[in-house]
């Protein structure tokens, strides 16, 4: 939750509870303070308790209460963050803006007419006609387009942001602003064994998009991770791993899922899974 106190007050499972109380108590007027850089004077206790001040400049006090705040807010909120990240400086607000950014773009695609398709500009272009949401062990509800989204609804969710299912190729996707990224496939296995009970999964890609110099990106495999394989016992998949720049809308394309392009490539082979 961004306090301290609360960190020293409560469990892992009473912040939640705590924190979800105190969003519940925020009407659907006094959201449109979170969309705002500045807490005015006279602010309901509910949102000043749930910002966070930097250099004089407001945002939600966490990533859990980020999340909740733009379901209600949507564009003008990732707009005052992208202004907080910016003017502060601050390495977390950035990840959390390019973050939100990404997201928001994938669900202007899904219901804008303007915005057809959603593409990396290397050999990946998609438009979602479907989504579900992904607890981290199960889906909330099934539902199978030529495109689906995978929302994850786990708060800290490992590995990545978002997930993607084209045909029979399933697409983890990890946002971030930082020079490393690591790979922990025990994330991967249980999504794809909560998709594996209901479709099959042929191919298994893990994209690091990063939001500057995105060639640079160093995707690390995790030294530990159950779900990996183990000694002679054969793989259940493959998953290829590569870098691509920030995702982008455009008007005219054709969806594709080609993950060839070399310069894409990262220097790790196949994990095993």
């Amino acid at each position: 939750g961004g306090s301290a106190r609360f960190m020293f007050m409560f469990s892992l499972r009473d912040l939640r509870e705590e924190l979800d109380r105190r969003m519940n108590n925020v009407n659907d007027t006094d959201w449109r303070f979170f969309a705002q850089s500045a807490v005015a004077s006279g602010t309901p206790t509910a949102v000043n308790t749930l910002m966070q001040q930097f250099s004089g400049r407001c945002s939600p006090v966490s990533k859990y209460v980020l999340f909740h705040a733009y379901d209600k807010c949507r564009g003008e909120l990732v707009k005052s963050v992208r202004a907080v990240a910016l003017s502060t400086g601050n390495p977390t607000l950035r990840g959390w803006a390019f973050e939100l950014e990404q997201i928001d773009l994938i669900r202007t695609c899904m219901d804008s007419k303007d915005v057809k398709y959603v593409t990396n500009g290397h050999g990946w272009s998609f438009r979602p006609v479907s989504e579900m949401e992904f607890d981290e062990n199960n889906f909330t509800s099934f539902n199978i387009g030529s495109c689906t989204v995978i929302w994850c609804l786990k708060w800290n969710q490992g590995c990545f942001d978002v997930a993607f299912l084209m045909g029979g190729t399933l697409i983890t996707v990890q946002f971030t602003v930082s020079q490393k990224h690591t790979l922990k496939p025990n994330y991967i296995r249980k999504l794809w064994e909560a998709l594996d009970k209901n479709v099959t999964v042929r191919e298994v890609v893990h994209v690091g998009v990063r939001e500057n110099d995105w060639e640079d990106l160093n995707i690390i495999l995790s030294a530990v991770g159950v779900g990996r394989q183990v000694g002679e016992e054969a793989a259940v998949f493959d998953i290829l791993v590569r870098r691509s720049p920030m995702l982008e809308g455009t008007s005219a394309t054709e969806e594709a899922c080609n993950f060839n392009d070399p310069n894409t490539i990262t220097t790790l082979e196949p994990v095993k899974m």
